[in-house]
């Protein structure tokens, strides 16, 4: 986490401390969600009833309300992103994702960086690798409190982000 001096103690009281108010204690002691294999938390027991998923959206605005009036366009970290996307074209393929959101949540980025898609297409363009956005399917994807997939929309997101993934490999195969 960008907050951290520390990011590699474990545990870590650090991480604990500094981002007490985000951390999902229920999840703890309810058996709410699951770690798969291979390293997807899949959230279970989501409520489904209207006045409970309109206040769990209503509190991850309110956070990321707070954050937005914090955050702000970084040129040091798109620079930053720049150098490390080169460093990782050395070992593999590379491509960035924007993940799906709701539209309040976009809303609200588009509040502190409105121009955040064309400056990641540039760099992408600049560096030739692909940028996939998920943000321009905003109904495709339901996310159950405005920033998380649901499982059924997890698998269905999971399935398509392969799905271009695999295709944009064997098209550069193809051009080279």
């Amino acid at each position: 986490p960008h907050n951290m001096k520390y990011p590699s103690m474990n545990p870590n009281p650090e991480y604990f401390f500094k981002n007490f108010s985000y951390f999902h204690f229920k999840s703890i002691f309810r058996k709410m969600s699951y770690v798969h294999d291979d390293g997807w938390l899949e959230i279970q027991n989501i409520p489904i009833d209207s006045t409970t998923l309109k206040s769990m959206q209503a509190d991850e605005q309110k956070i990321y309300l707070g954050f937005a009036s914090k955050w702000k366009k970084s040129p040091y970290r798109l620079q930053k992103l720049e150098e490390t996307i080169a460093y990782l074209k050395q070992h593999g393929t590379v491509v960035l994702l924007r993940m799906p959101v709701s539209s309040t949540i976009l809303h609200i980025e588009a509040g502190f960086w409105t121009n955040f898609d064309a400056d990641i297409e540039e760099i992408c363009e600049k560096q030739k690798v692909a940028y996939f956005n998920y943000t321009k399917r905003p109904h495709h994807f339901e996310v159950f409190d405005g920033l998380h997939l649901n499982s059924k929309s997890g698998a269905l997101f999971t399935k398509s982000l392969s799905d271009s993934i695999r295709l944009k490999v064997i098209q550069s195969q193809i051009n080279k």
